[in-house]
């Protein structure tokens, strides 16, 4: 009498329920928990003992590593020249500050925004005392303004280069906040009580 065979159970129907490993993978974390996989998954030896696998990935698995380590260098490179960028605009800035008291009203809140900028990349601004220079203050003004365009685009382009999206929404709104900030920004610098009073005592010493 030839035995029968029991029938093989029928395929669940509907979604098949998530295993562990794929619950891990799809965490935050997820280089970490591939590190993790990789490094404790074990073997059976022909004598039945257990003995730990290679740690070697195979080759795709090593490529994509290193293609993440390299995205995550390029960031950083990308954070290091926004903040070089910040400091540089904002050293100008406090120079303006520093050489005409007219300006320092007009470009409080553009400094205050650098310092938050800078905050964000997570380096506060050091920024050198500026030494106080007597300049004109129009040509000084229109000199931040032109420099401020400059970064503003600088951080545009790093946010579209970032690899990392996170890094590329915040390089963008700090493009946008300054564009907007430039956007209330006079092109002239505002006359003082001193200044008009300066002016008319000199007028008055002409005529005399």
């Amino acid at each position: 009498m030839t035995p029968t065979t029991a029938p093989l159970p029928a395929p669940p129907r509907g979604p098949v329920p998530a295993t562990r490993r794929g619950l891990l993978l799809g965490g935050a974390g997820l280089g970490l928990l591939l590190v993790g996989c990789s490094s404790g998954t074990s073997t059976s030896t022909r004598d039945g003992s257990v003995s730990p696998a290679s740690t070697a990935a195979p080759d795709g698995a090593q490529d994509g590593a290193q293609d993440g380590a390299q995205e995550t260098t390029d960031d950083a490179d990308r954070v290091a020249e926004a903040r070089e960028a910040l400091a540089a605009a904002a050293t100008l800035v406090t120079a303006a500050q520093r050489s005409v008291p007219s300006l320092r009203g007009v470009l409080a809140p553009l400094l205050a925004l650098h310092e938050a900028h800078a905050e964000a990349l997570g380096q506060p601004l050091d920024l050198p005392r500026a030494a106080r220079r007597a300049a004109p203050a129009d040509p000084l003004l229109a000199l931040v303004r032109d420099r401020e365009e400059q970064l503003r685009v600088r951080l545009a382009d790093l946010s579209v280069a970032a690899d990392s999206g996170s890094l590329a929404r915040l390089l963008g709104s700090m493009s946008a906040g300054l564009a907007q900030r430039l956007a209330v920004l006079p092109s002239t610098a505002p006359v003082t009580a001193a200044g008009r009073g300066a002016g008319a005592g000199s007028g008055g010493r002409g005529r005399s």
